[in-house]
């Protein structure tokens, strides 16, 4: 029996580790800094057939300030394949849960082994409620931060 939602792999698309020289000790951060990751995510369908998607995932740890010690911005591009027999709404909510759920222990890792690398305790994501991130996409989406550009595995 092949699965309804096949998952191709994916690339990291962009990795930036920011190290703000000008932070000096654990004791300097102030109450204020904001080390809450910020998640965006985009799904890019083949305009040609539904049937085939990128899922695109990001995540932004700190900001440009000197009050934080790093700053972190990952995206990575899922490749996911749904059965023929899937229609379109279904395939939309398969790809916001599903896909994003296969996707995110990705993202994940990649940000503690960048942030293990460096000179401060790595960062461990929080899981994600991928049902509430999927009504949140549903009803408002922001992809203008994403190559939000359909790419096949074989691109």
């Amino acid at each position: 029996m092949q699965a309804v939602l096949r998952f191709g792999g994916f690339v990291v698309e962009k990795a930036i580790y920011y190290r703000n020289s000008e932070f000096w000790s654990q004791e300097e951060i102030p109450e204020t800094a904001d080390l809450e990751p910020i998640f965006r995510f985009a799904i890019v369908e083949n305009p040609n057939d539904y049937h085939e998607a990128n899922i695109v995932l990001g995540v932004q740890i700190g900001e440009e300030s000197s009050l934080i010690p790093f700053r972190v911005e990952l995206v990575i591009r899922g490749y996911f394949q749904l059965d023929e027999s899937v229609d379109k709404d279904l395939a939309k909510k398969m790809y916001a849960q599903n896909a994003i759920a296969i996707l995110f222990p990705y993202l994940r890792s990649l940000v503690t082994d960048l942030t293990a690398r460096s000179n401060h305790a790595p960062i461990l994501l929080p899981t994600l409620n991928i049902i509430k991130v999927a009504e949140q996409y549903f009803s408002k989406h922001d992809q203008t931060e994403f190559d939000t550009s359909f790419q096949s595995l074989t691109d």
